[in-house]
């Protein structure tokens, strides 16, 4: 791990420019340099242990706020890519990079800022798909789950989501055709009903949804309708209207994911054993194929059960149903898929069914439904190839579903369905999950479907 270091603009011109610093020559001061280090400005971190990275490799360590830079020279025009690769504890904080990725200038006002906010309340929300409840959890620092209280949905479900800012709530409704949407207190954790609501869907059994980076728009995948039916979200209220955006995909969507950079939506079509691509019209939602879609997921003997996305939108992972998750990488100029190289990878389970990465994108963690386990791998960076932690799998029991990475990077949550638990399992440097006490902890009479974790 890098250390850190101060951010000396002068001395990083002077490496590049002699002239400039009293050498032979003569060197115009708006010249542009051919190389140049990374500038970081960090505010309002309190916690210890934040790491930075950048683009997959080197690391840099922040213990206050302040300037600082990585250490290697790059070239100026290049593309480059700043994320945070550990939150930090003690107060734990979520770190967020500001213009963290995009192309290197060589002017002196050239740098990324990474803003550090306090955690100050944690909650998690857990749809029923045995029956009609909504639970809210309150999530302490040491992992442990408590329920706040149950609403009644009308109905079961399956997804689940928040927008970005964490003030709206939405959940697929299989049988009604709906969606539910609910404002959240994010102080208390508790929902309200938005007026409207539950929100019609022309498509048959939404079973998913997943909400756009800019908290603009809204896409639930129809199970038997096989479509990817797209919403407007209001910005005020969370109300949902349907702007015309019904898009056919492959047969029985079982999953629905969009990029981080708001550019593309993936679907997961069961039946076809393949992922759909389409790009995202910034202004309007409207879904266009991209180009070579869809892309097989391997063989037949495999399926497109879910999908899971690298933080960074490098990567796209799949779990194939059977013993094997397959790994992609993704075009960010053309959001086309190409297979990794010795994919799909083993996870040593059966029925791999549901998949998440962690926070930094250096591990990911896959459920195996029939042999009650997880398994879990470290990311290769550069090629998105998967390597087994040691242990793995983990074993789990109770038939594990969805699983959900904590914002704040520390814990990994795991829907346990046959249970009626959701097991929370702290996560090492190395990745290795290991139980908090007092996991798994009950949901009462809710069989735990889709998680979504909301940290402020």
């Amino acid at each position: 791990m890098m250390t850190m270091r101060k951010a000396a603009a002068a001395a990083v011109f002077c490496s590049l420019a002699v002239a400039a610093c009293g050498g032979s020559g003569s060197t115009s001061s708006s010249e542009t340099p051919e190389y140049r280090t990374i500038p970081v400005t960090v505010v309002g971190l309190a916690g210890t242990g934040l790491v930075l990275q950048r683009d997959g490799s080197e690391t840099l360590s922040i213990s206050l706020s302040g300037s600082y830079q990585f250490t290697a020279q790059v070239a100026v025009g290049s593309t480059f890519a700043v994320t945070v690769a550990k939150q930090p504890l003690a107060p734990r904080q979520t770190c967020t990079v500001i213009q963290g990725s995009g192309t290197v200038d060589g002017d002196a006002s050239f740098g990324v800022t990474v803003k550090c906010v306090n955690l100050t309340t944690r909650f998690v929300y857990a749809t029923d798909t045995g029956g009609n409840e909504l639970a809210a959890f309150s999530f302490d620092n040491a992992g442990a789950l408590s329920l706040i209280g149950t609403v009644n949905n009308g109905a079961s479900s399956y997804g689940a989501g928040l927008t970005p800012d964490g003030l709206f709530l939405y959940t697929a409704n299989r049988t009604p055709n709906t969606l539910s949407a609910y404002s959240v207190d994010t102080g208390t954790g508790v929902l309200s009903g938005v007026a409207g609501a539950p929100f019609a869907v022309a498509g048959l059994a939404p079973r998913v949804l997943a909400i756009a980076p800019s908290g603009k728009f809204l896409y639930t995948a129809t199970q038997s309708g096989n479509t990817i039916e797209g919403y407007a979200i209001s910005q005020g209220s969370g109300a949902l209207t349907l702007p015309g955006s019904s898009t056919a995909t492959g047969g029985q969507p079982l999953d629905v994911t969009i990029t981080p950079n708001g550019k593309y939506l993936y679907a997961a079509a069961f039946n076809n054993r393949s992922v759909y691509g389409y790009s995202i019209d910034a202004n309007t939602g409207s879904l266009t194929p991209v180009p070579g879609s869809p892309f097989p997921v391997y063989d037949l003997s495999t399926y497109a059960r879910s999908l899971s996305m690298d933080p960074r939108g490098r990567f796209l992972f799949v779990p194939t149903y059977t013993t094997s998750v397959a790994a992609m990488t993704i075009d960010d100029a053309t959001g086309t898929l190409t297979m990794v190289a010795g994919s799909p990878f083993g996870t040593g389970g059966a029925q791999a069914s549901f998949a998440a990465s962690d926070v930094s994108g250096k591990f990911l963690y896959v459920t195996n439904e029939n042999s009650n386990s997880l398994s879990a791998y470290s990311v290769d960076q550069t090629s998105g190839q998967l390597t087994p932690l040691p242990g793995s799998p983990f074993a789990l029991g109770f038939s594990p579903q969805a699983v959900a990475a904590e914002p704040g990077g520390q814990y990994l949550l795991v829907s346990l369905q046959s249970s009626k638990r959701i097991g929370v399992y702290a996560l090492d440097a190395d990745g290795v999950p290991t139980a908090v006490s007092g996991s798994p902890f009950s949901t009462g009479s809710l069989t735990p479907g889709a998680l979504a974790v909301l940290a402020r």
